[in-house]
């Protein structure tokens, strides 16, 4: 996987790899210690701390688990091209692909060639974003069409609300006087839901920083008519 830096880090032992801030590093292993991956720069291999660097997403990642396992979980995500990326049983520090075929899972090792570049076939990529990305849109697969695909998307947005109106929040920060503070959004549940204080605006937020009760109540005369 990749992970850019987010600060510069100086090696200080012999098994760390330095690297400077905005470096992108290949990540090799992430399960062995909580706080340390083990990752890959410019061919030289070492341990990183975790907080001094962002791993881009990866949600096809599934870490060490089985070759059964990595099956059952493929065959309940039913459409050709679903798959995951695994670390290797038999060769510990590297990866393998599991892929639905259809009818079947097919697993693929990763191969690496000394200069760190991955490949399972002809193609070679600098890191496995790259190699997952080439085989969405290039059949995985020699005999049959098989692109890779992440699962059926959720949708983005529940329908709304019939009573969805504008609300006026009343934040009460505790005893003393209250303040009323508009929020500006449009609330799509129920008029019983709660209402986190967050959704108040980030000036609101820092008046009152401290725990916030509201009271809700229906708006229709808000936000006001333009003056005119």
């Amino acid at each position: 996987m990749e992970s850019v830096a987010l600060y510069s880090f100086q090696a200080t032992e012999s098994d760390e790899l330095g690297f400077n801030k905005g470096d992108t590093l290949k990540i090799l292993n992430m399960e062995d210690d909580q706080n340390w991956y083990k990752a890959e720069l410019r061919g030289a291999e070492g341990f990183v701390p975790k907080n001094y660097i962002r791993v881009k997403p990866h949600p096809w990642y599934s870490g060490r688990i089985s070759r059964q396992l990595a099956e059952e979980i493929l065959r309940k995500r039913n459409h050709p091209g679903a798959f995951l990326i695994r670390e290797s049983e038999s060769s510990p520090g590297e990866f393998s692909v599991s892929v639905n075929y259809g009818d079947q899972v097919q697993h693929f090792k990763v191969l690496r060639e000394p200069s760190g570049k991955y490949y399972l076939w002809e193609e070679k990529f600098n890191s496995l974003n790259e190699l997952v990305a080439f085989y969405r849109t290039t059949t995985i697969a020699k005999k049959r069409q098989v692109f890779l695909q992440d699962e059926e998307p959720l949708p983005k947005e529940m329908p709304p609300h019939p009573r969805a109106q504008p609300w006026r929040c009343r934040c009460l920060p505790g005893p003393g006087s209250a303040s009323d503070l508009l929020c500006d959004f449009q609330e799509s549940h129920s008029p019983l839901c709660s209402l986190d204080w967050l959704r108040c605006g980030p000036k609101q937020r820092a008046e009152h920083p401290t725990q916030v009760s509201h009271s809700i109540t229906l708006d229709p005369e808000w936000p006001p008519p333009p003056a005119g």
